[in-house]
């Protein structure tokens, strides 16, 4: 199974460029069709910011796991740099059956991590901070500019789409929901409390900018 050069080993302070460089080298190796290296690049980037935002509030926050698999994302079987999750993951379009499938092979492979385990109450052993992880990585997903839940979104934005108000079909809603949402809700109050002035007027911005559209067709409770 594909993995990072033992000569580069992940740690907080891996870079943008050496993740991007490692990707591209993958995409080389493994030479497929159906992906362009213009995408790769796009994932591997947006996967070392998403760590970095996840590992920042993990920190602001005091939710400290020792799960092995840390840098988020970045260690472990399922990490976003095995070949194997990033192939389908790093589609912008997953607009044929085959690209489909192999989007979906790659999330059941990304989701064996352990905060996915945790946060989906796969394992029975999970804590609180599990939780809080699970929902702070959740949140980070929703701040970020993924076309599969329509882009950037506020943090107002994002206590609608969990709101019990939010199903329009009304559907009878799924009891696992439930608990994510609640603690969906209070990692959005206390990573709104401790997000640098900055960052926060930049998603404002961006989530402006991108129009009233923000209810995902996926399931904004899994991020992935």
């Amino acid at each position: 199974m594909d993995n990072l050069d033992e000569k580069l080993e992940i740690t907080n302070k891996t870079t943008k460029d050496e993740i991007i460089g490692y990707a591209i080298s993958l995409w080389d190796k493994h030479k497929p069709k159906d992906l362009t290296k213009e995408e790769v690049i796009k994932y591997a980037g947006s996967t070392w910011e998403h760590s970095k935002s996840v590992q920042f509030y993990l920190n602001k926050l005091d939710v400290s796991i020792e799960d092995g698999e840390m840098p988020h994302d970045l260690i472990g079987p399922g990490n976003k740099l095995e070949w194997e999750v990033m192939h389908g993951l790093a589609y912008a379009e997953k607009d044929t059956p085959k690209k489909k499938k192999i989007f979906e092979e790659s999330l059941k492979r990304h989701r064996i991590q352990r905060h996915h385990r945790m946060w989906n109450r796969e394992d029975n052993n999970w804590t609180d901070k599990d939780m809080k992880y699970g929902a702070i990585d959740s949140v980070c997903s929703l701040l970020e500019p993924r076309l599969y839940q329509n882009g950037v979104h506020y943090w107002d934005e994002i206590l609608n789409v969990i709101s019990p108000h939010s199903n329009k079909e009304h559907k009878k809603e799924n009891p696992r929901d439930k608990y994510k949402k609640e603690y969906m809700k209070w990692a959005v109050e206390e990573m709104q409390k401790v997000t640098p002035l900055l960052k926060d007027l930049k998603i404002m911005i961006a989530s402006f900018l991108q129009g009233d559209k923000k209810n995902s067709k996926e399931n904004n409770n899994n991020s992935n």
